[in-house]
């Protein structure tokens, strides 16, 4: 939830741009909304979503001290070309 806890994430799970990010709004560990990272730097992770566009949101916007709020993100490393 910290932007400690956002900048150890990046630096040992080896996030990406691309990765998935979902995130539960009231704590029932089932995701309520998904996104896109769309930007990392070294100390935030920032997402793409559609409902309210958004290109460029700081995780830290969700996250936002609310207790209930959580993010999951599914690294994705392997890739599938289909032709």
């Amino acid at each position: 939830d910290s932007p400690s806890e956002i900048s150890n994430a990046i630096a040992h799970n080896k996030i990406q741009v691309g990765d998935l990010m979902y995130f539960d709004e009231d704590g029932d560990g089932i995701p309520n909304h998904a996104t896109i990272i769309s930007k990392i730097n070294r100390d935030m992770i920032y997402y793409a979503a559609h409902t309210e566009p958004r290109g460029r949101q700081p995780l830290s916007y969700f996250l936002d001290g609310t207790p209930n709020h959580k993010a999951y993100i599914v690294i994705l490393r392997d890739k599938v070309i289909v032709s």
